[in-house]
């Protein structure tokens, strides 16, 4: 499933839409790649109308109908059109109606966002979607602007609703009790207003799909509402793999269908997606983009890019065309082996979402939180450890689905839910094993493990030490106060004069019929920031000793990932080659990534299997296999593969 996006978020002062569409110019890009979907503008963040709407704020200068046009050309060739429209983002509505607007705490009105509790979904976007839903006979809706704009709300709106659901006539601020339960009171009335639009619009037009953008992503980790029918988001424009390889497994977890956007032009972000600017943006060729769509169809989600239309007005131009039907074609040759595999639990990354809530006043941006740094960081450091890798959710482990997993690692946050603390402690009784990633993960079972962990002290030089060698950094580290019962499996040593006694950097112990495995230090935090031979040398040891069991290995490339899936009812390995040139700043482009290789993969199975398939390429593989090892050689990996292991 391959689509193409196209919003250009229309502003009063921008080129008129349409002075300039060139219609031959979609077409001869709809033609050549063939997408399932486009989505194109409605409404941007502005809050103009980029069609002739006769409910909301059309923008001036109109040269034609841009949308009517759209939907004529994707029609005729079978290519679903979904609307780009922003929801709480409105600049426009919050001009005309200043009430309507969230205020903050210290009565600040918003100049972009628009409260939830408002008339503005029965009286502008409710009206605007049923009229591009029927007028314009769209398929879907992917609603922009969304829960990465909500924040908390002190309006006129939001006070009379508390007081209704509460009887509370003050709604608690900053250092007053009941503080957490108003912001929550927020994300329960978000939830109510995205359920309130899908119903809304779903009973005049039952098969118009609707998704809110990042909805029950990092943002939300929250179990799904039925009305949401898809996942979606666009990640980030730089360091791409590294986002599409977190946010895919965040979405695959709860097991609804789903896709990811690239940008098709990179911007300077940071590691971690903070602050998304918009001018110096770069064409990206057609290697990159393929690359990161093998991080998001080797887990099962669709894919689509950005094609920014430079210029305004609805503009599509050739020469910002890029290859994009090389692009195309890469995702639908792998799409019978990819698209909606299931995952094969092997080890488990937990994102809680107690730790995932945002502490500033947006509300669901947990995108940007701590936590989010450290599961990043974790899952980059099993990629290059050649360890396959999911994610798990608060919800899922309180509905017993920890059990289907051989190992679950435990980032370092300050917040764990009580309910998520007794799952772990039941999965390690059970014969589980966990590995706590930080003194933090760790504290909050230091009475059920026993053990226990100075506070996080101020940075410090810390020399892990490894074979004989050592990998320094500046961070903090604790130290462990009681070890009884505890083994060292790796030590540390403080500053560069080594004088002092080496302190224990990572323990572990038996516990029931589990093993319980501890680091003083912010494992995904390190990685993040110190991608060094001698962690990843360290890891991979560790990972051999807490996890043996592990079904798949892969030899001769630390930038060989492996994703597991199963898909028609056998195995299929990816892999994929995650040479990430992006990771230098300055490094907007690239179209040549070497190939690596060769790779020896083993891969545990209980019978021989009858053949092994690469894919797209349709060639059986030479293997062996002997005592459960299923054995093959890789010769050479350009981007991504799969290989089918059929009984």
């Amino acid at each position: 499933m391959v689509g193409i996006h196209m919003d250009f978020h229309a502003e009063p002062n921008a080129r008129p839409i349409c002075e300039k569409m060139y219609p031959e110019t979609f077409i001869r890009l709809l033609d050549e790649m063939r997408p399932d979907y486009m989505q194109c503008d409605t409404k941007g963040h502005p809050g103009y109308s980029s069609y002739p709407t006769n409910i909301g704020t059309r923008a001036p200068g109109m040269k034609c109908d841009i949308l009517k046009e759209l939907r004529r050309i994707t029609a005729e060739r079978g290519i679903a059109l979904f609307a780009h429209h922003s929801g709480v983002y409105d600049e426009c509505v919050v001009r005309a109606h200043p009430d309507w607007a969230v205020i903050s705490e210290d009565g600040e009105v918003s100049t972009k966002f628009v409260s939830v509790f408002s008339p503005y979904a029965d009286q502008i976007l409710i009206p605007q979607l049923k009229e591009i839903a029927v007028d314009y006979d769209l398929d879907g809706a992917w609603i922009d602007g969304d829960c990465w704009a909500e924040e908390v709300d002190y309006s006129r709106y939001a006070r009379e609703a508390w007081k209704q659901r509460t009887g509370k006539s003050h709604c608690p601020r900053t250092g007053e009790e009941g503080l957490e339960e108003y912001r929550e009171f927020c994300r329960r009335g978000f939830r109510d207003y995205v359920r309130h639009y899908i119903t809304e619009v779903k009973a005049v037009r039952p098969d118009f799909q609707i998704t809110s953008n990042w909805i029950y992503s990092a943002h939300m980790p929250e179990k799904p509402m039925p009305e949401v029918e898809f996942l979606s988001g666009d990640f980030s424009p730089m360091h791409a793999l590294s986002s599409g390889r977190f946010h895919g497994r965040l979405m695959m977890a709860h097991g609804l269908p789903w896709d990811l956007m690239s940008w098709g032009v990179s911007s300077r972000t940071s590691r971690y997606g903070e602050g998304w600017p918009t001018e110096n943006r770069s064409l990206k060729e057609a290697n990159q983009l393929c690359q990161e769509a093998a991080e998001v169809i080797s887990l099962g989600g669709g894919y689509q890019f950005v094609i920014h239309q430079f210029g305004g007005g609805g503009i599509a131009t050739d020469w910002a065309g890029g290859d994009f039907r090389a692009i195309a074609e890469f995702c639908r040759s792998r799409e019978p082996f990819c698209y909606h595999a299931e995952p094969v639990p092997q080890t488990a990354v937990l994102f809680s979402d107690a730790a995932s809530k945002f502490k500033g006043k947006q509300i669901l941006l947990g995108n940007s939180s701590e936590l989010s740094r450290c599961v990043t960081g974790l899952f980059d450091l099993c990629a290059n450890t050649q360890l396959t890798t999911n994610a798990i959710l608060s919800y899922q482990l309180e509905e017993g689905k920890l059990a289907d997993y051989g190992l679950l690692m435990v980032p370092d946050t300050d917040l764990l839910e009580e309910s998520v603390k007794s799952a772990v402690v039941r999965y390690v009784e059970n014969g589980g094993k966990v590995l706590l990633c930080g003194p933090r993960a760790t504290d909050h079972f230091s009475d059920e493990f026993g053990i226990s962990i100075e506070p996080m002290q101020n940075k410090k030089r810390v020399c892990l030490e490894y074979n004989g060698r050592l990998a320094c950094y500046m961070g903090n580290a604790a130290d462990f106060t009681d070890l009884t019962g505890w083994d060292t499996l790796f030590r540390y040593r403080e500053d560069n004069t080594f004088i002092d006694e080496a302190h224990p950097a990572i323990v572990s112990r038996k516990f029931k019929t589990g093993v319980v495995c501890a680091t003083c230090f912010d494992l995904g935090d390190l990685y993040s920031y110190n991608m060094t031979t001698l962690i990843r040398e360290l890891t991979k040891a560790l990972f051999d000793i807490l996890y043996p069991e592990r079904i798949v290995r892969v030899e001769g490339s630390m930038y060989a990932e492996p994703v597991i899936m199963k898909k028609d009812g056998y195995l299929t390995l990816n892999l994929i080659n995650s040479i990430d040139a992006s990771d230098n700043q300055n490094v907007r482009s690239y179209s040549e990534i070497p190939a690596i290789g060769p790779l020896k993969v083993a891969l545990r199975t209980e019978q021989k299997p009858q053949c092994v398939i690469r894919q797209p390429e349709n060639e059986k593989v030479p293997f062996s296999w002997e005592d459960g090892w299923l054995r093959f050689t890789v010769d050479r990996l350009e981007i991504h593969s799969v290989f089918q292991i059929l009984p």
